[in-house]
């Protein structure tokens, strides 16, 4: 575009070269501003360039051509939406978006991305109801897609937003978003279902931000969607046990996009801490095993959140009859209780290994929940408990001895295993006690210590025989931290 510049000009009238109009006197000899073609057509043109390049086709009779290129152009447009939908949004919403699900869900729809040639359309979502109970989803349209995965997002909450900006050719970028706040939410997880001695988890719409499958890459892929419902069939126990509580983990894996549920149960020790992925076996009334995560379809190292937990004692273990006592979604502190440390406790002598001479055995194993750690016993090798992840971890041993003054304690990592506790090296000791008395019950408790991946911890004794209650000699071990 360019100031008027014909002859008859106000020359310099905005400043220096900054030509303008004036009005004519003729009676004083001063001549009106002329037009010329040069001038008008870069008027037309560049008007015209605003209706065009906003998709519209100019025509005689309509007024508001450039106002509303404008508003395509820069999101100038605002529209209200009640309606349960789903709501087609066209160009002519480019803009502010607000959103009332006071009365009902509310879905709404995308134009295409390339709805406008060359032009990235600009959106700006915000709920202003407080109903949280009726969901709002803006889903893509055909195939489109949102960067970071995805076909669809939510608008969990009042004053919730996001600003998506395509790029004119069919994805939608998220430009910003609403960031929770410093009080941490809770999962919307729901109430299982009940029938024939099955427990069904139902679907329910989850908006969550997974890490990438790259364990390399720090990137975050947002996806919103409905994972189906999954069902525990009857006989699957999932390692859970008659009478006993159990708590079911709710999980929910990316699978490119594609939101999945699975469970596990919180008792077998599997690595529910979201730094790595998850793999799983497809869920059958065989799937009873603790420290193995099912889902309706085999998945392997696949990203995946903890969402939820139900507790519930079922009478017959794999008889899902009996409503769970608690339904916990998670969030805040709440997500302590979707992890569980590993822990051993053994009782009653059972010898020694017939190498490792001076490594006791145990005829009980009173409780073992694995993960953190293995356990093995071994008639050469006695008991040993091997580390894999890293951390703190307390231990005590107690034992009763036929003979007095033995000393009882653990050793970590050491290679004289046929050797009394009181003569190895001292670097290989963690701590030791002493039976004062014969057939009497001594030893050490309550001792921390932090080990790392590979470390062998082993019970370890002088060797003595086990006295008259060999059921107070106890070993046990856990993480704690």
């Amino acid at each position: 575009m360019f100031r008027i510049s014909t002859a008859t000009s106000a020359a310099n009238l905005f400043g220096a070269g900054k030509n303008g109009f004036r009005d004519g006197n003729l009676g004083s000899g001063i001549l009106p501003t002329d037009f010329n073609a040069e001038f008008c057509n870069a008027i037309q043109e560049e008007l015209m360039g605003i209706v065009e390049t906003s998709g519209q086709v100019g025509g005689a009779g309509t007024y508001n051509h450039v106002m509303k290129g404008l508003k395509r152009l820069y999101g100038g447009n605002v529209r209200v939406i009640t309606a349960a939908g789903p709501t087609a949004l066209t160009v002519d919403d480019a803009g502010l978006v607000l959103i009332d699900a006071t009365a009902n869900a509310v879905a709404v729809t995308l134009p295409a991305v390339n709805a406008i040639t060359a032009v990235p359309l600009l959106f700006e979502f915000v709920r202003i109801d407080s109903v949280t109970a009726n969901a709002v989803t803006v889903s893509r349209a055909g195939a489109d897609t949102f960067v970071g995965g995805g076909t669809s997002f939510a608008l969990s909450s009042q004053n919730d937003f996001r600003s998506v900006m395509g790029d004119a050719t069919s994805k939608w970028v998220t430009t910003s978003q609403a960031v929770s706040s410093s009080v941490m939410q809770l999962m919307p997880v729901a109430t299982p279902t009940l029938a024939g001695n099955a427990m069904t988890v139902p679907a329910v719409q989850f908006t969550l931000g997974f890490r990438k499958p790259n364990l390399a890459t720090g990137g975050v892929d947002i996806v919103t969607g409905t994972p189906a419902a999954l069902t525990i069939p009857a006989g699957a126990t999932l390692g859970s046990l008659s009478g006993k509580q159990s708590s079911i983990i709710d999980i929910v894996m990316n699978n490119g996009g594609t939101l999945e549920r699975a469970v596990v149960n919180l008792a077998g020790g599997v690595d529910l801490s979201m730094t790595g992925l998850i793999s799983t076996t497809a869920i059958s009334a065989g799937a009873t095993a603790a420290n193995v995560v099912y889902s309706n379809t085999a998945r392997s190292n696949l990203p995946y959140w903890v969402v939820g937990r139900y507790d519930s004692t079922q009478a017959v273990a794999g008889q899902w009859a009996t409503q769970p006592t608690l339904v916990q979604g998670n969030g805040g502190q709440a997500g302590m209780s979707m992890r569980t440390f590993s822990r051993l406790r053994l009782n009653t002598y059972n010898g020694y290994g017939s190498t490792n001479t001076k490594i006791p055995r145990f005829t009980n194993v009173v409780e073992y929940v694995p993960g953190d750690f293995t356990y093995a016993d071994s008639a050469t090798l006695g008991a040993s408990i091997t580390i894999v992840n890293p951390g703190m971890y307390m231990w005590s041993h107690n034992a009763n001895l036929a003979s007095a003054v033995q000393m009882v304690g653990a050793s970590l990592n050491s290679s004289q295993l046929a050797t009394a506790i009181s003569a190895i090296n001292a670097a290989d000791i963690l701590a030791v006690g002493e039976t004062n008395v014969a057939n009497s019950t001594g030893g050490i408790g309550g001792c921390p210590v932090w080990l790392n991946p590979g470390d062998v911890v082993r019970p370890h004794t002088d060797g003595g025989a086990a006295g008259a209650t060999p059921t107070t000699s106890q070993f046990s071990f856990a993480r704690v931290g």
